[in-house]
């Protein structure tokens, strides 16, 4: 039987200071846990640094050198990673030293798991959180949300304010851009001009494959025809549907173009 085998069979090693369920569920995972038997929040240093994070005022007559790492009870700390600069802030928050001994969790509010004032919505993307329709979320402000949160919110159009609010997650707006799907007559335009001037760009080069230019002429310059819009009056909805007249194809003769 060779050494891996063993091991193998012999399991995981056992995650101390951890309950028997707790260490059937996180036996086999990637992360590693620490022994906490006889430790003391003072004998906790980088990368975990527990003793500089925890809060004196806050804890009281706790005495962080004498709390042990399998402590279960929930404690103050306190992260002063932006005690420096103009926007000077502290961050403070609760969980247990067995929580932070073994799983080596760091400050919540720097990692955006939690809100704060300086990591929500309105402070760190503006230009999301003028598009949020606040009557429509009711009691939630941009205040309240983190710019990576996957729940689902009502937006206004930034283009058009008489289209009605769709719904959408606020990592799908402040990171992938989503904005409102109906039609604006602008964008529309812009489409059909675009796919005109593809049309003629493409009519010309077949011209000049099928019949090249001679040497020392040039070729006929073909533009794009201009587009019309002609926009309707809104719909029950309030959106904005227009109808783009086009002109007619140019019917090039291949025989006549140099």
């Amino acid at each position: 039987m060779t050494a891996g085998f063993a091991e193998r069979r012999a399991g995981p090693p056992t995650a101390v200071g951890l309950s028997q369920g707790t260490r059937k569920r996180r036996g086999h995972g990637p992360r590693k846990y620490i022994p906490i038997d006889g430790r003391v929040v003072n004998d906790y240093v980088e990368p975990v640094n527990l003793r500089d994070e925890w809060d004196i005022a806050a804890n009281g007559t706790l005495d962080p050198a004498v709390v042990k790492g399998s402590y279960r009870k929930k404690v103050w700390w306190v992260c002063r990673a932006h005690a420096d600069g103009p926007e000077s802030h502290l961050h403070r928050w609760q969980t247990s030293v067995a929580q932070r001994a073994t799983l080596q969790t760091g400050c919540p509010y720097c990692f955006n798991r939690e809100v704060c004032a300086w990591n929500n919505l309105a402070k760190s993307r503006p230009d999301i959180a003028k598009m949020w329709d606040q009557d429509a979320n009711g009691e939630v402000t941009p205040f309240d949300v983190l710019p990576g949160m996957s729940d689902e919110y009502l937006w206004r159009c930034e283009t058009d304010p008489a289209h009605p609010p769709f719904k959408a997650r606020i990592s799908q707006v402040a990171g992938q851009g989503a904005r409102c799907r109906l039609s604006h007559p602008e964008q529309r335009l812009a489409r059909a001009q675009a796919k005109a001037t593809i049309r003629v760009r493409m009519h010309r080069e077949l011209a000049r494959q099928a019949l090249p230019a001679a040497p020392g002429q040039m070729a006929e310059t073909v533009t794009a025809p201009e587009v019309a819009p002609q926009v309707a009056a809104p719909d029950e909805q309030g959106t904005f549907w227009d109808a783009l007249v086009l002109p007619p194809e140019p019917q090039l003769d291949l025989f006549d173009v140099a």
